[in-house]
């Protein structure tokens, strides 16, 4: 929870609600998501790891210019590979504005050190990685919930 000025919360974010929700745990392991994962990871198979939940109301200004550091999801889980995939699924409609940003081609790059979201620091196990930079270019896009 992220207060703001008001000293109400901005917004909300919760981890692993698979294991504690069985409906969550189902749509992930057997759902469409882990479907599309595994055939544009050209596998069979997806195996579920992770899951993270943000909240952040439209109605509250402080909520949706809040925004997280440039990161790759990747330099924060101890697992490494090439069929390796992150699926975000809106849960209401959005424009780019609101969203996610993407930067194609970035997982090819250099392992980029992970940073504390509220700070933007560098975790201190991150030794001889380079911080998250902004990217010349990034991408968005329109997204309908679901």
């Amino acid at each position: 929870v992220a207060p703001g000025g008001d000293q109400k919360w901005n917004y909300f974010t919760d981890l692993e609600l698979s294991t504690r929700h069985p409906a969550l745990r189902a749509f992930a392991t057997d759902g469409a998501a882990a479907a599309v994962a595994a055939r544009l990871m050209d596998s069979e198979t997806a195996t579920f790891f992770y899951d993270q939940l943000f909240v952040k109301p439209r109605e509250n200004e402080i909520a949706r210019a809040a925004s997280t550091v440039w990161h790759q999801d990747l330099s924060y889980w101890a697992i490494d590979g090439d069929q390796i995939c992150s699926v975000a699924i809106a849960l209401d409609d959005h424009a780019s504005d609101e969203g996610l940003y993407f930067v194609p081609g970035s997982h090819r790059g250099d392992e980029r050190a992970p940073v504390h979201f509220a700070t933007g620091k560098p975790y201190q196990a991150a030794v001889g990685l380079a911080p998250p930079t902004a990217p010349a270019a990034a991408t968005s896009f329109d997204v309908s919930a679901g």
